[in-house]
């Protein structure tokens, strides 16, 4: 055997106390060159791990001299570099969690083999609160604390079921992780995992900023009983997720009904899309009737579709619009449907002052206060034929900015009211500083005043503190005799419900002005 003077200090290298070292090399090279001789490959490459470095060799073999000709090269830097960026691209840089590419290389593999598994979508739900606290950095920094709190939960879990490679923690997103847990195996296993991480939760984790409590949501899916494909599963699990928030659950399973509900979501989405392009919504308008003499000199638009002769709630539309970002086209229509009704009637000498329920979105966006007073300057109408009706939560959200936009409709002389007022969290601080002119008592409250004490008392109260602060009141979903007599009594001084008047199109609400 000949070795160049190269091959040779590598060899002492590797094998320092051995004089014939290239025959102890280990078995995958006896291999390669077993595979070579046999004529499988005239030139057979392996790489071969030893001790701690990494080696190429390419084995050649020389028939007529039945004599192999090796080439080694050492490749530690090179390979190191390349495992560098292999766990880069499958890992997230800060936790080196698996990542969503490492989440969908294992679970298309546990698809190919055939493997049954859930999907447990974990959303850290104070993310965004956490952000507006503390900053985004910190944020982050408190959502990676949950990630090695996770990992280390998963990881005990495992250990203690002997089942380290049945279940696998991925960091897909900011303030999302993912648990494929394989199903074959204890029936119980999904469940367990469940219960101990909600219990584990439940207990406060150290983070750079101290130690917090986090509030997280569980989506589940299973496949393949809900999913076809990892596309599917994904999009089953975020579905999981959004309903558990929606309604307020810890944990909530994927269902059919689930997949209808997102279904009709998008064909809703798809629809009021081509109604606002082809202007098929249209606005009704219900009027608010004066306690004091019974006069209407006001009236509340209301959004109204009906798609191919179905009726579409508000109820139903108006959320998804919120979702998809369709609310400030929404807004915008409603607006200028508005003002221009407005300044219809204005025309016919009718003075009647128009409540335009204004979205949370639409009211924080930059210029709004301008586009009101655009309107104002185009439809050439008085700005107290308008008021814009905004919920507690629009205002609350951001107070410092909602306060600054206040005051800048207020100067143009719009009508401003608080809508839903006391299912909210809004401070009487703010109340009495926010240059309002009504606060409007939600139906919930209305509703139930007559058979509960309490509900009267919330809405006695309501009237009381509002008219104490110069605020005129206006109850909704009023609906009996009785909850008319006791808002009189309360000194209430709108009425506005089916009692009075249905929200009717326009040409119908005349008659209740005159």
């Amino acid at each position: 055997m000949y070795a160049n003077p190269a091959a040779d200090d590598l060899i002492a290298q590797l094998y320092p106390t051995s004089q014939h070292s290239m025959a102890s090399f280990p078995a995958p090279l006896s291999e390669a060159l077993s595979l070579a001789s046999s004529g499988g490959e005239l030139c057979a490459q392996t790489v071969l791990e030893i001790g701690q470095r990494y080696y190429a060799i390419q084995s050649h073999w020389i028939a007529e001299h039945k004599t192999y000709d090796l080439h080694v090269r050492d490749i530690t830097q090179r390979h190191r570099a390349e495992q560098a960026l292999v766990h880069q691209a499958y890992h997230h840089p800060v936790t080196s969690i698996g990542n969503r590419s490492y989440l969908e290389k294992t679970a298309n593999q546990w698809i190919a083999q055939q493997q049954t598994f859930n999907a447990v979508m974990i959303d850290v739900t104070d993310f965004k609160l956490l952000s507006e606290n503390f900053g985004l950095a910190d944020a982050l920094a408190c959502v990676y604390s949950v990630g090695y709190f996770l990992q280390s939960s998963v990881q005990q879990y495992a250990s203690v079921n002997s089942e380290s490679d049945d279940v696998c923690l991925f960091h897909v997103a900011d303030a999302c992780f993912m648990v494929l847990v394989k199903t074959q195996g204890p029936a119980h296993r999904l469940a367990s995992l469940l219960n101990m991480l909600r219990t584990k939760l439940a207990d406060s984790i150290d983070t750079p900023i101290g130690a917090m409590r986090f509030h997280v949501t569980f989506g589940v899916s299973d496949y393949p009983v809900h999913s076809v494909d990892y596309n599917t599963l994904l999009l089953h699990t975020n579905i999981a997720v959004e309903i558990a928030l929606k309604n307020n659950q810890a944990v909530h399973y994927f269902n059919a009904d689930d997949g209808a509900y997102h279904q009709r979501r998008l064909t809703i989405t798809r629809r009021l899309e081509q109604a606002l392009e082809h202007d098929e919504l249209t606005l009704y308008y219900q009027p608010k009737q004066q306690l004091s003499d019974g006069k209407v000199q006001s009236c509340e638009c209301l959004l109204r579709w009906i798609d191919n002769g179905e009726f579409i709630s508000p109820g139903e539309f108006i959320p998804i619009a919120e979702r998809s970002g369709l609310i400030l086209v929404l807004g915008e229509w409603v607006l200028d449907s508005a003002f221009n009704q407005a300044r219809a009637w204005y025309e016919e000498g009718r003075q009647v002052q128009i409540a335009i329920n204004i979205s949370a979105r639409q009211f924080l966006q930059p210029g709004f206060a301008e586009s009101i007073a655009r309107r104002l300057r185009e439809y050439d109408i008085p700005a107290s034929l308008i008021e814009l009706e905004l919920t507690e939560t629009s205002i609350m959200d951001n107070h410092q900015l909602a306060s600054a936009v206040l005051v800048e409709l207020r100067a143009l002389g719009v009508s401003l009211s608080i809508d839903d007022f006391g299912t909210g969290y809004s401070s009487l601080a703010y109340l009495s500083a926010f240059p309002v002119d009504k606060v409007k008592i939600d139906r919930s409250f209305v509703s139930q005043m007559v058979d509960a004490p309490k509900q009267q008392a919330i809405v006695l109260t309501i009237c009381q503190l509002a008219h104490n602060l110069g605020l005129k009141v206006i109850a909704e979903g009023v609906e009996t005799d009785v909850q008319r007599e006791l808002l009189h009594q309360y000194g209430c001084d709108y009425l506005q419900g089916y009692l009075f008047a249905r929200p009717v199109p326009a040409s119908e609400a005349v008659t209740l002005f005159n």
